[in-house]
C-alpha cells in the first residue's frame, strides 16, 4: 500500500525516482544536479576566461614603459592578412617532446619591429605555450606588437624552455 501513496503525493510512480532521490526529499533528482553542476563549471570557466582576456589586454596595452618594467606592449588583431613572423605547432608536438625527442617550431629569440605581428597556429592536441602566448589546440593567435621592450616566457615547444621577443622601434 506505500507504493501508491507514494505515487498520489509525488504523481510519479516510486520506481522512476533514481536511487538516493526520495520523492519527498526535497532534493532534485540526480540527473538535474549533475545538468546544474555542468552548467555552474562552464559559467565559472567562462568567467575566468574572461578575467584572463582583461587582465592581458590591461596589463600589454599601458603607454607607459616605466610602469611596464620594460615589457613590450602587444594587442590582439583579428588581421587575416599574412603576418610577419608566422609559427604553426605541428599535430603530435607535444607527444614528440614527451618521448624526448627534439622539436624546431619557434628559435629561443626573435627580434622584431613595432607595428610587426606575430601569428601562432597550434594544430597540436595539446595546448602549447610560446612564450607569452598560450595558445590552445587547434586555435590561431595573431598580436601586433605596439611597443618598444621585451616579452619573454616559458616556451613549451622549445628545448630550451624559453622565448624572448626583442620588440625595437
Amino acid at each position: 500500500m506505500a507504493q501508491p501513496c507514494e505515487q498520489e503525493q509525488s504523481g510519479k510512480p516510486a520506481a522512476l525516482f533514481e536511487d538516493g532521490d526520495e520523492p519527498h526529499s526535497g532534493r532534485a533528482p540526480r540527473s538535474r544536479r549533475r545538468v546544474l553542476v555542468v552548467v555552474v563549471s562552464s559559467v565559472a570557466v567562462v568567467v575566468v576566461g574572461v578575467v584572463v582576456l582583461v587582465g592581458l589586454r590591461l596589463s600589454t596595452s599601458r603607454g607607459d614603459t616605466e610602469d611596464r618594467d620594460g615589457r613590450a606592449g602587444l594587442e590582439v588583431i583579428q588581421d587575416k592578412a599574412p603576418a610577419t613572423h608566422q609559427f604553426v605547432v605541428p599535430a603530435g608536438t607535444a607527444a614528440r617532446l614527451q618521448q624526448g625527442l627534439h622539436v624546431d617550431v619557434v628559435p629561443d629569440r626573435i627580434s622584431v619591429h613595432v607595428g610587426d605581428t606575430i601569428r601562432i597556429r597550434n594544430d597540436d592536441d595539446v595546448a602549447a605555450q610560446v612564450g607569452v602566448f598560450n595558445v590552445a589546440p587547434g586555435v590561431t593567435v595573431t598580436m601586433r606588437f605596439t611597443e618598444v621592450g621585451r616579452l619573454e616566457g616559458y616556451c613549451s615547444v622549445d628545448p630550451d624552455g624559453r622565448f624572448v621577443i626583442d620588440v625595437r622601434a
